[in-house]
C-alpha cells in the first residue's frame, strides 16, 4: 500500500492503517524510515478519540539507545504517550512509568524488590493453578465468547491475588479498571472531554480503592506486594499514599489490558 508523506518526505506511520498491516507488509516501510528518514515528525493519529501530540519517529537502534539513555535531554516526566493527555492525569495513572532518573531508578528499585524469588514462585504456582481452573469452567459452560469467557478473568484475578485485593473489594476495582480501557473507544464514550472525565473519576476511584487497602497493609501487613510496597522507604522515606496509588494503578490497568489482548489473540 501507499502511505501519504511527512513534511519531510517520509512515510505517515500515525494512521490506524498502517498500524493493521502484518510485520511483513511494514517491515519495507520501516526499511525506507531507516535508510533516508531515520529520525522524523510525524503527524500523529487523526483517527483517536483522545487529540494526539506531533510525535518524532525515530527508527535506528543506536538512536533508539541514545534517546533511552539521555533522560535528560529525552524525558519522560512529561508523558510517554502521542496522547495529548494533563500531566495531573498521568501522575495518577501512570508511576514510575512518566518519571525520570534518579526518582524513577529509587522507585523502580523499590518495585523490583517487592519481587523476591520466592514471591514470584508463589505467584507462579497461584496462577498456573487458577489459569487450570478458569479454562475448566469456561469448557464445563460450553465455551462462548472467548474475552468475556475466558481472557478477561485470569489477568484480574492475579492482580488483584498479588496486591492483595480482598474478594469484598474486587468487583469495584474491576469496574474501575474496565472504564479506564473504554475511554480509548469510540463504543463507549463519544467525545475527548466525556473520556478525560470518565478516565478521571475511574482514576479516583482506583486511588480510594488503593488508599484503603494501604491502610489496611499499614496496620496488618500480609505476604502480597502491597503490604511490601506499603513499608518501604526511598531514602528513608516511605511512598506516599498518591506513590502507592498509581503504582496500584499500574498494576490494575496495564497488567489487565494488556495480558487480555495477548490471550484473546494466542
Amino acid at each position: 500500500m501507499t502511505l501519504a508523506l511527512t513534511s519531510a518526505g517520509a512515510p505517515d506511520i500515525s494512521p490506524n492503517h498502517f498500524w493493521k498491516l502484518t510485520a511483513a507488509e511494514r517491515s519495507p516501510i520501516w526499511a525506507e524510515l531507516r535508510a533516508n528518514h531515520p529520525v522524523s515528525l510525524q503527524p500523529g493519529p487523526q483517527e483517536s478519540l483522545i487529540p494526539s501530540r506531533p510525535f518524532w519517529a525515530v527508527t535506528r537502534h543506536a538512536d533508539v539507545q541514545h534517546v533511552s539513555r539521555n533522560a535528560d535531554v529525552f524525558c519522560s516526566g512529561q508523558g510517554v504517550g502521542i496522547a495529548d493527555i494533563p500531566v495531573e492525569f498521568l501522575e495518577l495513572t501512570s508511576s514510575f512509568l512518566v518519571m525520570d532518573a534518579p526518582r524513577h531508578t529509587k522507585m523502580r528499585r523499590i518495585v523490583s524488590g517487592a519481587f523476591t524469588p520466592r514471591r514470584v514462585a508463589a505467584l507462579d504456582e497461584a496462577i498456573t493453578a487458577e489459569a487450570h481452573r478458569n479454562v475448566d469452567r469456561f469448557v464445563e459452560a460450553g465455551g462462548g465468547d472467548v474475552v468475556e469467557g475466558l481472557s478477561k478473568h485470569l489477568p484480574l484475578w492475579a492482580i488483584s491475588t498479588m496486591m492483595g485485593v480482598p474478594e469484598s473489594m474486587r468487583a469495584e476495582m474491576y469496574e474501575a479498571a474496565e472504564g479506564l480501557i473504554t475511554i480509548q473507544d469510540s463504543e463507549f464514550v463519544s467525545n475527548p472531554e466525556e473520556a478525560l472525565t470518565l478516565g478521571m473519576q475511574c482514576s479516583e476511584e482506583i486511588h480510594r480503592i488503593a488508599a484503603e487497602l494501604v491502610v489496611m497493609k499499614s496496620a496488618d501487613p500480609t505476604d502480597d506486594v502491597l503490604s511490601v510496597l506499603v513499608n518501604a522507604e526511598v531514602d528513608g522515606d516511605k511512598l506516599t499514599e498518591q506513590e502507592l496509588g498509581a503504582i496500584f494503578m499500574l498494576f490494575a490497568v496495564a497488567g489487565n489490558d494488556t495480558t487480555r489482548n495477548s490471550t484473546s489473540h494466542g
